[in-house]
């Protein structure tokens, strides 16, 4: 009798565990509609904050490579025409480093005073490089816009791999999104030939206006890994202050 209880109670357990566990697993999302697919990695990203991301631009010449710990905590490097920047957003201050990138950003003169310490920015710069990165660093944003941000186009899916894992992909216009098509449906690349603009003003939180202020998808290939790593970023010591504040 004690035997026949247990074995009921352990069958009728795993009948409530058994879906969660599956649905925390990730079920196989290419046999799913792109709707689908979209909302269940709406459903990952927004369960996160930190990630990797790295990619190349609109341009051939510009490329970038971040660890991202929230949209106040970003480390990395920034790339334009050959000449790199080392990068840092923490608690509210913006840093850039690189006195190559200063001469060609800012000038010969305030890249020669800086040398090659890092440039606390001007709060109002600092506001402006964060800005630039929101597209890609709030996950929740990013989350929302994967449904919101692409009503209205034609959704097309396939399959495929990028670096070696296997993905389902969703073709909206001119942006291609791929996913991890099993464990939790979590972005891997972000591929576009021209500007979506409801998902650019959507990204940038300006969806109903005449414009984005950062187009996200004008071009470029934009790669996301190790989603739900540990991310510290601390702003540098010493960092040169031209502000004084």
């Amino acid at each position: 009798m004690l035997r026949s209880s247990v074995r009921a109670c352990s069958t009728a357990v795993c009948a409530v565990l058994l879906p969660l566990l599956i649905a925390a697993c990730g079920a196989d999302e290419s046999a799913k509609l792109p709707t689908q697919v979209l909302q269940d990695a709406s459903t990952a990203t927004k369960a996160v904050s930190t990630y990797h991301v790295y990619g190349t631009g609109a341009t051939s010449t510009s490329s970038f490579d971040l660890h991202i710990g929230g949209p106040d905590a970003v480390s990395g490097t920034l790339t334009e025409s050959g000449v790199t920047a080392g990068v840092i957003i923490a608690k509210g201050a913006g840093y850039l480093k690189g006195k190559a990138y200063l001469e060609q950003a800012a000038s010969p003169q305030i890249a020669s005073l800086v040398g090659d310490s890092w440039l606390k920015l001007p709060a109002s710069s600092a506001a402006d490089l964060a800005q630039s990165f929101v597209a890609i660093t709030n996950t929740k944003q990013l989350a929302g816009c994967l449904v919101t941000g692409l009503n209205g186009l034609t959704l097309e899916k396939s399959t495929g791999t990028v670096n070696g894992q296997p993905v389902v992909v969703v073709q909206a216009g001119a942006l291609s999104l791929s996913f991890a098509s099993s464990g939790p449906t979590y972005l891997v690349r972000v591929k576009s030939t021209a500007a979506v603009p409801s998902f650019d003003d959507c990204l940038n939180g300006t969806t109903g206006s005449s414009s984005s202020s950062q187009p996200a998808t004008s071009g470029g290939t934009v790669n996301f890994d190790s989603w739900g790593s540990s991310v510290s970023v601390t702003p540098p010591p010493n960092p040169v202050n031209l502000a004084g504040g």
